[in-house]
Parts: structure tokens; C-alpha cells; sequence
């Protein structure tokens, strides 16, 4: 501020002094006649600091939920009993609402996930293509390829399976693993992105269902960001919840 160092001097000379350009103040004189001018030449002089933000970015948020949503999973894992057994009978029921000879994605289960291969071997005997998701490259959405219950496995990415060989299909309901849910149909996985980007290029080019499996025990807050495709059902142990 221009004079502001002469003014502030003439009415506290005691008060300021400079030193390499930054004013330097006696604050023990914060109501002394001048005193919002020195504090004014301060804010003119020092660029203001960052401030720690009130609240964590969704990326935190997510981390956070994420951490929750595993906790929340390995322990209804480990106490699951005939769960999967329940789950697969409502999946099968929520499938045959929707028609027959359906492409359909399953997925091989890793960690804690829910076992989706007794629905996968079932809709198979009745009619219906499946195929599992296979990571081509990072960054890009995922590949689908035909899977049967005599296809031979070879690892893939992260450690789940993929089919050695068949075909690659466009799935027109995908079965969709989580870490966790909430009831508008949001889910939280691993954080890749890789579910969402896939379901928004199939959804550009046709109607596709995606349908989440879990345990019930699994639904909790989910921070959602405007990427985030919505689940169109929720599949669980307890039923299905049409979204």
C-alpha cells in the first residue's frame, strides 16, 4: 500500500519497523490509532496461506467408505453360511423376469467377494451366454469375454481368472461385484473406474442392465461422484431391491 509505511510510522513509530520488504508489527498494540493499516499492509505484502480444507475430497471420502465397505464384507464373509445359496436363488429369479438367451457378465469372485458361480453355471444350463470381464489395458473399459463351465482359466489382472479363449461378447446385463452399496443404487468398488467406464459405453450404445451382488450386510454410505454409473437392482442374500 502506497505510504501505508509512512502513515503507520507517523501514528506508532515504536510499532513497525521493516525488515527486506515485510512489515513487522508489536501486536501488542492491536487497537492503537493505525493498527488496521499495518494489518492491511501485511495482507498486501504476504501471500495468504493455504488453509486446510473443512472437508475431505471425494477421493478421501471414498478411501474412507472403502475401507468401511471391506471391513463390512469380510466379516459377513466369514459368517456367510448358506448366503450365496440364498443369493443365487433371487438372482435367478430376477434374471428370468427379464427374458431368455440374455449375454449376461459374471465374474470370477476374489477375496471376500459374494461366489456368483453357482448363478453363472445355472443360467448357463438355462440358455443364456456368459462371459466375464477381462482387463485389457489400465485406464480403458473392460472386455467381455464368453465364459462356460468348461472354459480354461489362465490369471488375469489383480488375480482374478479369465477364459485362455472365446469369443467377445456385449453383455446386456452385467452381475456386479462391490465393496460397498447404498439404497439409490450407487455402489463403491475397488476404485479403478473400470465398471463405470464400461457401463457408460455400452449404455451409449444400448440398453444395458447392471445388476449389484452382495452381501446385505455391505450397504453403507457410498460418496458419489457425477462419473458413478447407478446399479439398476441390488441383489442380496435377503432379495432383490429394484432400484
Amino acid at each position: 500500500m502506497a505510504g501505508a509505511d509512512l502513515l503507520v510510522r507517523g501514528l506508532h513509530p515504536s510499532g513497525l519497523k521493516s525488515l527486506k520488504g515485510s512489515w513487522l508489527c508489536d501486536w501488542s498494540w492491536p487497537n492503537s490509532p493505525g493498527a488496521h493499516l499495518c494489518m492491511q499492509a501485511l495482507k498486501d505484502k504476504i501471500p495468504p496461506r493455504p488453509r486446510r480444507a473443512r472437508h475431505l475430497n471425494i477421493s478421501d471420502r471414498k478411501a474412507a467408505a472403502r475401507k468401511e465397505g471391506f471391513a463390512r464384507r469380510k466379516a459377513a464373509h466369514e459368517k456367510r453360511g448358506d448366503c450365496a445359496s440364498r443369493a443365487t436363488g433371487h438372482l435367478l429369479s430376477y434374471v428370468a423376469s427379464l427374458g431368455e438367451e440374455l449375454v449376461i457378465a459374471g465374474y470370477m469372485p476374489i477375496q471376500t467377494e459374494i461366489d456368483v458361480l453357482p448363478a453363472m453355471e445355472a443360467l448357463h444350463a438355462l440358455g443364456h451366454r456368459i462371459c466375464v470381464p477381462v482387463i485389457v489395458r489400465p485406464g480403458l473399459p473392460l472386455s467381455f469375454r464368453e465364459w462356460t463351465p468348461e472354459s480354461e482359466m489362465v490369471s488375469g489382472p489383480f488375480g482374478a481368472a479369465v477364459p485362455r479363449a472365446g469369443d467377445w461378447l456385449a453383455p446386456q446385463l452385467l452381475i456386479v461385484p462391490l465393496v460397498a452399496y447404498d439404497a439409490q443404487g450407487f455402489r463403491l468398488g475397488y476404485g479403478g473406474g473400470y465398471y463405470d467406464r464400461s457401463l457408460e459405453l455400452l449404455r451409449k450404445k444400448k440398453p444395458t442392465l447392471a445388476v449389484g451382488y452382495a452381501y446385505s450386510s455391505q450397504m453403507g454410505a457410498v460418496p458419489v461422484e457425477i462419473t458413478d454409473q447407478r446399479l439398476d437392482a441390488m441383489v442380496t442374500e435377503v432379495g432383490t431391491q429394484i432400484i
